[in-house]
């Protein structure tokens, strides 16, 4: 493991431990589980873990976090800060920083380093009803998106997203910057997944492709990643074949990085960076 990783890794196990105190069911996903099936551990190039909690338990899942979790360790949702896009939610290391280069010109989007935690909820089965919960999921991300964060000349986005948010603008604006992060966990809670037969990445632009059997996750199993018991999916093997094709693969060298580019500092907290990134 990088030193990173160590203390990524060390955030994962605290949370694991409280959710087996209280029987929350969680699984790793995405890479993290390819790590775990693959690499029992993490993949080498990787630099974040990713888990996913049914978001029939979200809720409560980060109401015993915020009162169980050590002092140092905070968890971040969109609730609290305009400048996060994002449904799912955040478990930083206060005593850390992670500031990625998206965020540099919001102080609100500091944060240690972090695990991820995702809800994980049904979508409808008839072709016609999965479209439209699709779209209705993209729609919330994506007003969501136009609400919490302003139109800047020097930013990335393409110039129909720059439009749009122009025009958009003056009509969302009357909401508070979480209605729309609001009206979208809403709706994923009307699909809880023990409800459902098949679920889906409801926070992804993938959510139409990535859509699984109920089956694969069930109770789900534990596999060894870097010497301790991780919860996967049920069917994990069956789970990364869907998502990753042949995940036994390695890819080309060209394609091993990680996801998350910034600024890391693994000995002092994101706070000390307020003044120097703003």
């Amino acid at each position: 493991m990088t030193d990173l990783q160590k203390r990524i890794f060390e955030i994962y196990k605290e949370v694991a431990i409280i959710c087996k105190k209280h029987d929350i069911p969680y699984y790793s996903i995405g890479g993290t589980c390819l790590g775990a099936i693959r690499h029992h551990g993490f993949i080498p190039w990787d630099d974040d873990l990713d888990i996913a909690v049914p978001v029939e338990w979200f809720e409560e899942f980060v109401s015993i976090m915020n009162k169980e979790l050590p002092e140092y360790y905070k968890v971040y949702t969109a609730r609290e800060r305009q400048h996060y896009g994002n449904i799912f939610i955040k478990i930083s290391d206060e005593r850390t920083a992670h500031i990625e280069d998206w965020g540099r010109d919001f102080m609100d989007s500091f944060h240690g380093v972090f695990i991820d935690v995702m809800p994980l909820a049904g979508v409808p089965e008839m072709k016609i009803s999965k479209r439209i919960y699709c779209f209705k999921i993209q729609w919330y991300r994506f007003v969501n998106d136009k609400r919490r964060f302003p139109y800047r000349m020097r930013d990335k986005r393409s110039f129909i997203s720059k439009f749009m948010w122009i025009l958009l603008y003056p009509f969302i604006r009357v909401h508070p910057y979480y209605y729309y992060s609001d009206k979208w966990l809403s709706l994923l809670k009307e699909k809880p997944m023990n409800q459902s037969n098949y679920v889906g990445y409801v926070w992804s632009e993938g959510v139409y492709r990535l859509t699984f059997p109920t089956y694969y996750f069930a109770e789900g199993c534990y596999r060894d990643f870097e010497g301790f018991l991780m919860q996967c999916p049920k069917q994990p093997e069956k789970f990364l074949e869907k998502m990753f094709g042949d995940y036994m693969r390695l890819p080309n060298e060209n394609e091993r990085y990680g996801g998350h580019e910034g600024l890391v500092n693994l000995e002092n907290s994101y706070k000390q960076y307020y003044e120097k990134e703003t």
